[in-house]
This record gives structure tokens, C-alpha cells and sequence, in this order.
């Protein structure tokens, strides 16, 4: 077995067998505090030294102290550790996540396999985020880019480009990739910039910088299905969207040149 598949074999566990060793000093006193036979214990800790290639311990008749080797491993295990446990108390507190309209079920079921079944979401605009988490709700998720927050952390969920969203009859439906120029003179489907100031602001200089100057259709409230609707009755008014997990009737999604992309990121009041 060649270096790194052996290191592939190591376990969480083996770390933890090897952080109580290191700390108690004795192969007795840590199988007591982890409640497992010392014969097994010490078989755990040289096959982890044998799949690391390294000797962790001086042993001696009083006891076992790290190596340069060990102390170096003690380190990272122990923030690994440490990370990994402050992880899980994070994720058991997160139990209501608001989420802005539109949300796929594709991220909705990450959330859930993130945070548990329990889970709750509930409708949540990106301007009333930042107000509502820690009463209303423990995270939420808002569309980015987002300016930072002293005391708020935001993680990045997914990033993905925007392409045009288009009545399926248009001529621009055809083409492979669009050009912003290939927009000029097309409306733009918007949405309440209320409801998410900041991206909309992104968005909108994003359009200009690339030289797309739209004139924007306010749809308030804006469901899939009636996006959808509008941009099938009319033939010269596009949406700017990720690219649909499934084809839309009468629509087709075509990518752009330099496209803008669109984040979605979980804010909390902790890291996560």
C-alpha cells in the first residue's frame, strides 16, 4: 500500500485516541477517560503511527511523551478536533433559515441534509435578513455579492452565472452564447429592489459596466410560474437567471459572454 493510500486508512477516531494519549500521559489513564480496553488502545495508536510512517511517542516504563513528530500531529489534530466539534454545535442550532423568493429544491435539500429534517425555512426578503436573525430566524439566506457585516458571517453557498431567459419565438433564442450588445433594445425583468437593494444595485451596474442599459419591468410578486407567463407573452422582455434545473415551456436560457455571477450566501450571527 503506497503513502498516501495508507494515510487514506486514518479515522477521526485515531485522532482522538492519540489527543487523549497525548494528554494523559499514559496509555492507562486515557483508556479509562475514553472507556476501552488499554490492548486496544495501544493497538490504535501504532497503527496509526504505521500508516503515518512517523513514531508519535517516547515510551517508557513511566509513561509516553510525543515526539517533535507527535507534538507537530497534537496541533493539527487538536484543531481539527476542535473544529470539527464547534461545526456540529453550530449545525444543531440552526433550525429556521429564512430564504428569498425562488429558492431551487435542490439548495433547499442541502439545507437540510446541512442542518437536519428539522429544519424549518420561511420566506425571508434580503433587506430584512441582517434584522431578523437571531429572533426571527438563526440563518438566513440572501443573494450576493454582500458587503461585509462586523459580527455576521456569511458563507458562500453556490456561484453561478447568469444567463438570458428568454421567450423561446425570439431570434436571440438560438444563438449558442449572447453578447450584452445582442440586448440592446430589450427590457429587462426586474423585481421590488426593496426587497434586495444591494443586489439589485449589483445587478443593474453590472448590466451598465457591459453596456446594457435595459429598461427594467417591475413583476411584484414574482413566481416562477409568473415569470414564466410574462416572458412568454411577450417576445421582447428577457430574465437574467441561472441556468433552470429543468426546461421551461416556451423558453429557452441562453449563456453570456463575461456573465455576471450570482451567489447565494447563508448569513449567521457564528461562523459556520
Amino acid at each position: 500500500m503506497g503513502k498516501l493510500a495508507s494515510m487514506d486508512q486514518i479515522a477521526l477516531l485515531h485522532l482522538r485516541y492519540f489527543v487523549v494519549v497525548a494528554e494523559e500521559g499514559t496509555v492507562r489513564a486515557a483508556a479509562e477517560r475514553l472507556g476501552i480496553s488499554q490492548p486496544s488502545l495501544s493497538q490504535q495508536v501504532t497503527q496509526l503511527e504505521r500508516r503515518l510512517g512517523v513514531r508519535l511517542f517516547d515510551r517508557s516504563a513511566t509513561g509516553m511523551r510525543p515526539t517533535d513528530a507527535g507534538r507537530h500531529l497534537l496541533a493539527i489534530a487538536t484543531r481539527t478536533l476542535r473544529s470539527l466539534q464547534g461545526l456540529a454545535e453550530v449545525a444543531s442550532s440552526i433550525r429556521c433559515v429564512g430564504v428569498p423568493r425562488g429558492m431551487d429544491s435542490d439548495m433547499l435539500n442541502a439545507l437540510t441534509g446541512r442542518f437536519g429534517p428539522a429544519t424549518e425555512f420561511v420566506a425571508l426578503d434580503s433587506s430584512r435578513a441582517l434584522h431578523a436573525i437571531g429572533w426571527k430566524v438563526d440563518a438566513a439566506i440572501v443573494r450576493g455579492p454582500f458587503a461585509p457585516v462586523r459580527g455576521v458571517a456569511a458563507t458562500v453557498l453556490c456561484q453561478n452565472p447568469l444567463g438570458i431567459l428568454v421567450n423561446a419565438d425570439q431570434e436571440i433564442a438560438e444563438r449558442e452564447v449572447l453578447e450584452w450588445t445582442d440586448l440592446d433594445g430589450l427590457s429587462l425583468l426586474w423585481f421590488d429592489e426593496r426587497r434586495a437593494p444591494e443586489y439589485a444595485r449589483w445587478l443593474v451596474d453590472y448590466c451598465h459596466q457591459h453596456g446594457w442599459r435595459p429598461r427594467l419591468r417591475v413583476l411584484d410578486p414574482a413566481g416562477s410560474q409568473l415569470v414564466a407567463d410574462a416572458l412568454r407573452r411577450e417576445t421582447d422582455l428577457v430574465a437574467l437567471r441561472p441556468r433552470p434545473e429543468q426546461q421551461i415551456r416556451g423558453l429557452s436560457w441562453v449563456p453570456l459572454v463575461e456573465a455576471a455571477e450570482e451567489q447565494l450566501l447563508l448569513l449567521s450571527r457564528m461562523p459556520l
